[in-house]
């Protein structure tokens, strides 16, 4: 049966095999650490109350961390990715728009995200990566086991322009 999630496709590369290069740190990710980087952080969504379903809004620049997340998110709930250079009213509108259970961004920085975020009574949630290349969520790894998606989940990458939904909404078994 081929993959039906984006964590699925990545199972189907040996664990061994380089996955990703981060020349800034050094680092070599192979497939098995960077699966088990994104369980981590789907389990440590899970353990601050992300369910199937919800959104998950994040901000954050290039980088290893925001892989991991989008994909952790895309696993424990719903990815609603937002563009890190939004001012607080653009990110007031998404995050009302998406319901957001939760904001991800990274420990320093983003002040309007963070602004935005305790208007809208959201909690931020800060992800970062340690000097070995792994992703935590604030400041710990894993939590609690996680309902990821099943097959016939319909998308769970969430994203909308304007009130609009843009891109294409899928099925898990298309």
């Amino acid at each position: 049966m081929p993959p039906t999630t984006l964590l699925g496709l990545l199972s189907s590369n040996p664990a061994d095999q380089t996955a990703i290069i981060l020349p800034e740190q050094n680092l070599r990710i192979s497939y098995g650490a960077f699966r088990d980087e994104v369980k981590s952080v789907a389990e440590a969504l899970a353990a601050h109350g992300v369910r199937r379903g919800d959104r998950v809004g994040m901000a954050f620049p290039n980088g290893f961390p925001v892989v991991v997340a989008f994909l952790a998110a895309g696993e424990a709930g719903t990815a609603a990715p937002l563009n890190p250079g939004y001012k607080e009213d653009e990110f007031k509108f998404y995050l009302e728009d998406t319901s957001a259970k939760v904001l991800l961004l990274p420990p320093t920085g983003a002040e309007d995200a963070r602004r935005a975020a305790a208007a809208c009574q959201v909690p931020v949630l800060s992800v970062d990566m340690t000097a070995d290349g792994h992703i935590t969520v604030e400041g710990k790894r894993g939590g609690q086991p996680y309902e990821g998606p099943r097959a016939d989940d319909e998308g769970n990458l969430f994203r909308r322009h304007r009130g609009e939904h843009e891109g294409a909404v899928f099925r898990g078994g298309e």
